[in-house]
């Protein structure tokens, strides 16, 4: 399910709440599905802005969840299938350099949200003779600083 920016800022009020429920449903059923389906919608260049950025903050927020939910979120992130992850993370990287700011403001967001999960359990692996993190596409620069201490 993609909204298009007709549907997305002027729904009527049961129309929203349908489509809410749908993705709480797909979230919760479907979870692999629906993670990819969201960097799907950030990295598509073509969607609205305000579409690209509900898909990134809904992707944050089902990878570390609010306060009462990060042990649940955290779990569902790291148990997810590699390919997908390793999906959601080069789309989530090729998003950073978006030429809506506030796209790759949200990207980032995202990126954050991995590393918080990850790092702690050693599966975000940066290299010690590189800066580069290890799952970043090749057609994408970032330099990753080393730990402030």
């Amino acid at each position: 399910m993609r909204p298009t920016s007709s549907q997305t800022p002027s729904l009527d009020a049961n129309t929203r709440q349908d489509a809410t429920q749908k993705l709480e449903n797909a979230s919760r059923y479907n979870y692999p599905e629906y993670m990819v389906m969201l960097s799907s919608v950030l990295v598509e260049e073509d969607a609205t802005l305000h579409v690209r950025t509900a898909a990134g903050l809904a992707l944050q927020n089902a990878i570390v969840g609010d306060m009462a939910r990060v042990a649940e979120c955290t779990n569902r992130w790291l148990n997810l299938n590699t390919a997908a992850k390793t999906k959601i993370k080069n789309e989530t990287l090729l998003t950073l350099g978006s030429s809506q700011q506030r796209v790759g403001n949200v990207a980032s967001q995202v990126v954050a949200a991995i590393a918080a999960v990850e790092l702690p359990v050693g599966h975000w692996v940066i290299s010690s003779k590189s800066s580069w993190v290890s799952w970043a596409p090749r057609e994408t620069s970032i330099c990753v600083l080393p730990p402030y201490r």
